[in-house]
């Protein structure tokens, strides 16, 4: 609910999301407004080397296999929070006026052109998603 409340007051042409606990450092976020830059609408991002303890990327593993289902695609597979959406998308999102929600499928019904990007990963403690702004 936090990311949507962001998402409900954010303004910019596009739109950010960053783990609070930095495991995708804020300089990758150039690479996600590259792929805007080019014409997709929403970029989703895929960690380059995953640098996790063996027990979080168990359990990561274990937790990601829950949601899936039939009409899982490539942009609904478990990456990261580091994620760029256009401003129509954000659109889309906030009018669902969705409570229950999973926040890797937000943009598949929405993109009409997505694409993913390879970012680094550093071993981090958990933490929230927090929001960034662009214009």
């Amino acid at each position: 609910m936090a990311i949507m409340a962001g998402f409900e007051h954010c303004r910019g042409a596009r739109v950010v999301t960053l783990d609070a606990d930095l495991q995708n450092p804020p300089e990758e976020i150039g690479k996600l407004l590259a792929a805007m830059d080019r014409g997709h609408d929403y970029v989703g991002s895929i960690r380059e080397t995953r640098r996790d303890s063996l027990w979080r990327h168990v359990a990561s593993r274990l937790m990601n296999r829950l949601p899936r289902t039939n009409h899982q695609n490539s942009h609904d597979r478990p990456g990261c929070m580091l994620r760029a959406y256009s401003r129509d998308i954000i659109k889309a999102i906030v009018a669902t006026r969705e409570v229950s929600t999973y926040i890797r499928r937000w943009p598949t019904p929405f993109a009409a052109n997505p694409t993913e990007v390879v970012v680094a990963h550093a071993n981090a403690p958990p933490g929230n998603p927090s929001i960034r702004c662009t214009s």
